[in-house]
């Protein structure tokens, strides 16, 4: 799934419930369908707000997170169903399913998955109470000021 960049891609296969290893050739037109209709949806929404925005506001208060800005990308728990999100290396790009909530249907499973390695996004920026609750997504700075906060020692050794 080219051309629309890996934000996209592995939020509009979240929404269209198609794991990211599914050929394009084995695609069902269901599956055709639904990938094309977020398609448009979510790339019209990213141009009139000028953000990479991929959950639906109102599915998001009723999930309980009203800021949830994208469901799986970056992220170690899906925003959706609260399950663990895998990762893995695909032609240099990182992909990224929730295997409850696309689930690969009896098609080969993914051999090298792993729980991914969340990093600090500049394409798509989490809100400080997302970034606190994962502190890998927090750059220096960042941590720092929340340390001095908390009076917490900023300097030291990691722990062993």
């Amino acid at each position: 799934f080219a051309g629309v960049g890996n934000i996209y891609r592995c939020e509009i296969l979240f929404k269209a419930g198609v794991h990211p290893q599914v050929p394009g050739t084995s695609l069902t037109y269901p599956e055709f369908e639904a990938i094309w209709a977020h398609s448009v949806a979510l790339l019209q929404r990213g141009f009139t707000c000028g953000s990479i925005l991929t959950v639906d506001p109102e599915e998001a208060k009723a999930l309980g997170k009203p800021k949830l800005r994208r469901y799986i990308y970056n992220s170690k728990w899906c925003g959706r169903c609260g399950g663990a999100v895998v990762a893995w290396d695909m032609a240099g790009r990182t992909c990224y399913a929730c295997p409850a909530c696309q689930p690969l249907g009896g098609r080969a499973e993914c051999q090298n998955a792993a729980e991914p390695a969340v990093f600090p996004s500049h394409c798509v920026r989490d809100t400080d109470e997302d970034r606190l609750a994962q502190p890998a997504k927090l750059t220096v700075p960042e941590l720092k000021t929340h340390l001095k906060a908390l009076g917490l020692a900023l300097t030291g050794r990691k722990a062993e």
